[in-house]
């Protein structure tokens, strides 16, 4: 991952926190989810931020790998929820294995242009049963800082 991708992510992240006050960030970089609720730890979000508006794609890719974690975690009495924030605002969508099997499509994905090579098995989230957001927040313009 490039650092324009890195820090476009965090800054996504941070808006995230400031607006849904109710998750902390884990503190492990490397772990499956990036939040956990502070109020029930078993409540835990992934966030997976996007440089376009909602209606530009179809579905949504987590990686298999991520949903293997998830239904790892879903059986130990975890519940997760997957945000996706775009220039259009957040939408999101419950994690469980039965919607999983029925919501989501399972193919070959990825890209290639963060100077390696990251295509892989994905899960991909239908958008039609992604849900709209009560909170009115934004993925930031990528632009918006470096034009004049």
């Amino acid at each position: 991952m490039t650092n324009v991708d890195e820090e476009w992510g965090e800054k996504c992240e941070e808006i995230f926190l400031l607006t849904i006050n109710m998750y902390n960030k884990t503190k492990n970089k490397n772990c499956v989810y990036d939040f956990k609720h502070k109020k029930n730890e078993k409540n835990i979000a992934e966030l997976k931020s996007r440089r376009y508006n909602f209606s530009w794609c179809p579905d949504w890719q987590i990686s298999q790998h991520k949903f293997q974690q998830f239904k790892m975690l879903y059986n130990q009495g975890y519940r997760i929820i997957v945000y996706n924030l775009f220039y259009d605002g957040l939408y999101y969508w419950r994690y469980t294995p039965n919607k999983a099997i029925k919501e989501c499509n399972y193919r070959f994905g990825g890209r290639d242009d963060r100077g390696k090579n990251e295509r892989k098995p994905y899960h991909y989230i239908r958008g039609e049963f992604m849900k709209k957001s009560r909170y009115n927040i934004k993925a930031p313009d990528l632009f918006d800082e470096c034009l004049i």
